[in-house]
């Protein structure tokens, strides 16, 4: 982690001192900052483990707690875009990695609810912060 907020740091502070750029230059720091959050997203979750649509369901269920909601089963899948057997065997990886857990929903029993974990929050909110550094620095902008 501690890494990860020094790219960030260094990231904020090249921006001090960036010309404008040109439209190729900016294709360039957009490309550069997509293959280093590849990186950043392996490096955060275990590389090998966790594909695209575990990553689509890890940020749905962030969205979903930034909004104090939880998701069932059934809505979390659908976020996948694979099949219903494959998105299942997604959310098991990521209870068994720790970073979401599933809860009988209290309003119907026949329902199981899903949500983050503390980890899960955690390393979202870490990618996502490295994500940000990147791309202000890939766009030229300050956003504060």
């Amino acid at each position: 982690m501690a890494k990860l907020r020094r790219a960030s740091s260094n990231a904020a502070a090249a921006l001090d001192e960036a010309p404008p750029l040109s439209i190729t230059d900016l294709h360039r720091n957009l490309i550069r900052a997509m293959f280093r959050l590849r990186a950043c997203r392996h490096e955060l979750m275990l590389t090998g483990l966790i594909d695209d649509s575990a990553w689509l369901m890890l940020l749905d269920l962030y969205l979903n707690h930034m909004d104090g909601r939880c998701l069932n089963v059934t809505a979390l899948c659908l976020k996948a875009d694979v099949p219903p057997t494959t998105a299942l065997r997604r959310l098991d990886t990521l209870v068994r990695l720790g970073l979401a857990a599933k809860r009988s929903d209290s309003s119907d029993l026949r329902r199981i609810t899903v949500a983050l974990t503390a980890v899960g929050i955690e390393k979202a909110q870490a990618y996502l912060q490295s994500m940000h550094a990147e791309l202000v620095v890939a766009l030229g902008i300050q956003i504060k």
